[in-house]
Parts: C-alpha cells; structure tokens; sequence
C-alpha cells in the first residue's frame, strides 16, 4: 500500500475515533440524511478536499480537521483556509456518498468532503435540527444549486421580517460598564424587553471576565445551536470556553452589544438581531471586531438564558 493512501484511511479512522469519543455528550435527535433524495449543502458548510486526508503536515492532521468541522466557532474561515479548505453558503447541489469507516463524514462530487452536519436535503440550505427555528438558512440566492463550491465572503443576516424595517434602530451599545438602554424595535409584552437587556448586559459582563463559568451560566442547560455546533450541553459550552482560554494568550477586554432589534418576541422566548463589537487583547498587542449576530433567548426559572447564538461574517 502506498504511504499516501495509508496516511489517508489513518486519518479516516482517526476522524471516526474523534466522532465516537465526541458522541458521548447528550444530544437531541437529528434528523438523519436522506441519500436517496437530493443532497444540499447547509448554510455555512465547511468544504474541504480529499487531499487533505493525505496531508503528512502535523498541523494538517485528522485532529486539526476534526476542530475546524466540528469545534471552530468563532474563526472558521481563517482556520478553513489555513487547511485548504471552504466556507459555503447553504443550498448547492452536491453528489454525497457516506465516508468509508465513519457515518459522520461525507465524500462530495468525488473530490471534497464535509462533516454530515453540514449536509442537508432541504434546497433553501436549512439545517436538519431537532427545533428547524434555531438554524435559519441564508438569504443569499445569487448562485444557482449544482455551482461550483465557492468560499463566500460574507454570509448576510436573514432579511427582515415583515413590519420591520431594513436598518435597525440605534440602540446604545450594552456592555459591562453602561446602564441598561431604554427598549427599541419591536414591542414585546410586559417586562420583556427590560428583562432580556438585563441578561444581554450580564452575558457583556461575562464575556468581559473571561470566566468560563460566568459565560456557561449565561446559557440555557440545553443549547440549540452554538455557532457550528448543534444540539449541545451548557456542559460543552463551559468546557470548549475553558480549553479554548488555556490554549490561546487572547482575552476580551470589551465586549458591547449594539444595534439590537427584537424578532419573534414572547413573554419567554425571543429572537435577536444584534452586533457585537469586542476588542480582545494578546501579546501581539489588540484587535477590534464588529460581528453580525443573531441570539434567541428562553426564559428558565424566572431567567433570560441563551438558547441559540450565531455569528454572521
């Protein structure tokens, strides 16, 4: 056998070893991938080529694979083309065909793969979740199903709804050391909208503290979609944000939430739009960002916790 190919079913095997020790954590059910009838990409999918999996680097390995589909919340493009791989949008036609040696990868067209969580049979890209309305597909259409996988720049939030308008309102920015905005955008019943700032402002805090704890306990104890991950435990979140601290010299030095405008707001669900402007610092010096973001919160036990959160490039 040559090295190439054995380099290639070793790091096959070594992906479905990450998936089985990984499958341990409680999940909701996922409705399972139809084969027989046509395939999409979802919104979002991580594409990488089958040459990959012959890639002697260190860096290129199964485990850097494995994190980028399955645990890059926050930097998966930068991390998707240091791997030679892509970022699509949701609803292009692909041939997929189950990965020999795990039920978790799929080979597409023949030359590239992805992670069956990124893999779809719904045309518009949506994902297959167990609540279809914590993962929204995207709204961009200018490609036509059965194009070329092309990485996309900016993947756009989802118009607005009908009856509000296209710009947000101006909302002071909500963070650690502001005092709680007065409501704007969409009327919600009673208390509501105070309440869910008073949580927006405690979840800037947390950021803020670089605490995974404080941060864990901002979200309910069963998250619907956490960037690219669905269907995980508040467990996971504490612990990814754990790893993640000890792993890199990065911190949040501020963390303001801005532009928030209210969707689908109940007296104990809600759906945000929102930005995220976050200054974080290393010891290459600090770097400022603003980010997209969409938040739906669930009120538990008389509290306002996170449910879904998602970034938009």
């Amino acid at each position: 056998m040559k090295t190439g190919t054995k380099v290639f079913w070793g790091a096959v095997a070594a992906l479905a070893i990450y998936s089985i020790v990984k499958s341990n954590e409680p999940k909701k059910p996922i409705p399972p991938l139809d084969y027989t009838k046509t395939v999409y990409t979802a919104d979002y999918a991580i594409i990488c080529p089958l040459s990959l999996l012959s890639d002697p680097r260190a860096d290129h390995d199964a485990m850097a694979v494995f994190d980028l589909l399955h645990l890059s919340m926050f930097n998966a493009q930068s991390k998707a083309e240091k791997l030679g791989c892509e970022v699509v949008r949701g609803g292009i036609e692909v041939t997929a065909v189950p990965m020999g040696g795990s039920d978790d990868y799929v080979v597409l067209d023949g030359v590239n793969f992805t992670a069956d969580i990124y893999l779809t049979n719904s045309a518009d890209g949506s994902w297959r979740s167990a609540d279809s309305n914590t993962a929204p597909s995207s709204t961009d259409t200018s490609s036509s199903p059965g194009s070329v996988l092309v990485a996309t720049t900016s993947i756009q939030p989802a118009t607005p709804m009908i009856g509000q308008s296209s710009a947000p309102p101006a909302v002071q920015p909500i963070s650690a050391s502001t005092t709680l905005p007065e409501p704007q955008g969409e009327a919600v019943t009673g208390n509501v909208d105070a309440e869910v700032f008073s949580a927006l402002e405690n979840w800037a805090k947390a950021n803020e503290s670089n605490d995974p704890t404080l941060l864990a306990n901002c979200y309910a104890d069963q998250v619907d979609r956490y960037f690219l991950r669905l269907n995980v435990t508040n467990t996971f979140v504490h612990d990814y944000m754990d790893a993640w601290l000890k792993e890199h010299d990065s911190r949040v030095t501020m963390f303001k939430i801005k532009d928030v405008t209210f969707e689908n707001a109940t007296t104990t669900t809600v759906q945000l739009r929102l930005v995220k402007e976050v200054v974080t610092t290393n010891s290459k010096g600090a770097a400022e960002r603003l980010t997209p973001s969409q938040l739906s919160l669930k009120k538990v036990a008389g509290e306002w916790k996170i449910t879904s959160e998602r970034d938009f490039k």
